[in-house]
């Protein structure tokens, strides 16, 4: 099945620091503090849950579930739970949001970890071994030159 996309009104909507105010997943109140980023799916959030900590909302299209279950994400999240290098998935559930008409999103809402995002982390791992290879080729390039040339 073809992913659904994101329109670009309700991405660049959902950039506003004021996007998302206050919404309710499951009966739990959350307020929306600032948007993280997003991707062609999907978008994080930071938001506040009702004790005042700090939560990454991540909100998928809903179209997207129409094949699959959110649910099952929760059972997977779950197996994740022993491997700190995981945040924690906490709840899940469908949430209707104004962005800026009424739109249904699959919310997932997980412990926030503060540090870059998964793009920027993987990016940079991604520069640091190209600068390590660039380094390496050097290096092989001065060991095989000539002393007198």
């Amino acid at each position: 099945m073809t992913k659904n996309a994101l329109a670009p009104t309700i991405c660049e909507y959902l950039s506003r620091p004021d996007a998302i105010g206050d919404f309710n997943l499951r009966g739990r109140p959350f307020r929306g503090e600032r948007p993280v980023g997003h991707g062609r799916l999907g978008f994080v959030w930071r938001v506040i849950d009702e004790l005042g900590q700090p939560r990454a909302a991540k909100f998928v299209t809903y179209d997207d579930y129409s094949d699959k279950s959110y649910k099952a994400e929760l059972v997977f999240a779950a197996k994740l739970e022993k491997y700190p290098q995981f945040a924690r998935l906490g709840d899940a559930g469908i949430v209707e949001l104004d962005v800026p008409q009424k739109t249904k999103f699959v919310c997932f809402i997980q412990e926030w970890v503060d540090g870059p995002t998964l793009h920027d982390f993987i990016f940079s791992l991604a520069a640091r071994g190209a600068m390590l290879h660039f380094q390496h080729n050097q290096q092989q390039n001065a060991s095989t030159q000539h002393p007198s040339l």
